[in-house]
C-alpha cells in the first residue's frame, strides 16, 4: 500500500475514533445535564410550593383573624337581622331594587356611602392600608350576599 493511502486511511481512522469519542462524551454530558436540570427543576418546584403553601396558610390565618373581630361579627349579625320575618321573595325584591339603583347611579348611592363609612368598613380599610401586600380588597357580606362592609 502506498504511503498516501496509509496516511489517508490513518487520518480517516483518527477522525472516526474522534467522532466516536465525541459521540460518547456528548451522550454522557447530555445525561449529566438532564439530571442537573431535573434536580434543579425539582428543587425550584419544591421551593415555590413551600412559598405558595405559606401564602395560603398565612392568608387563611389573616382571614380568620379579621372574621373573628367582634366589630365584624356584630355588623354581620345586625345585617342578618334585617331579613327577619321577610320572605325570600321580599328579600330578593329588595336586593334587585338596590342592584338596579346601583347600576343607574353608576355606583354613587347613599347606601354605598353608608357602607363605605360604617365602622366595619373603616376597620377593614385600616387593615388593608396596614397590609397592602396581603389585602387588595376586603368585602364582608351578610347571609344573603349583600355587601355590608
Amino acid at each position: 500500500m502506498k504511503i498516501g493511502k496509509k496516511i489517508t486511511l490513518g487520518f480517516v481512522g483518527i477522525v472516526i475514533v474522534m467522532g466516536v469519542i465525541e459521540y460518547v462524551f456528548n451522550l454522557q454530558n447530555q445525561k449529566v445535564l438532564e439530571e442537573t436540570v431535573g434536580d434543579s427543576s425539582v428543587m425550584l418546584a419544591e421551593e415555590k410550593a413551600a412559598a405558595i403553601d405559606y401564602i395560603i396558610k398565612h392568608g387563611i390565618h389573616e382571614t380568620k383573624s379579621l372574621a373573628s373581630s367582634q366589630l365584624i361579627i356584630k355588623a354581620i349579625n345586625k345585617a342578618n337581622l334585617e331579613y327577619s320575618g321577610k320572605s325570600n321573595t321580599e328579600i330578593q325584591k329588595n336586593i334587585n331594587k338596590i342592584d338596579c339603583e346601583w347600576i343607574e347611579s353608576k355606583g354613587k348611592l347613599k347606601i354605598a356611602e353608608r357602607i363605605l363609612n360604617n365602622d366595619s368598613s373603616k376597620f377593614l380599610m385600616k387593615q388593608q392600608l396596614q397590609n397592602p401586600e396581603i389585602y387588595r380588597e376586603i368585602f364582608v357580606t351578610d347571609i344573603e350576599g349583600a355587601t355590608i362592609a
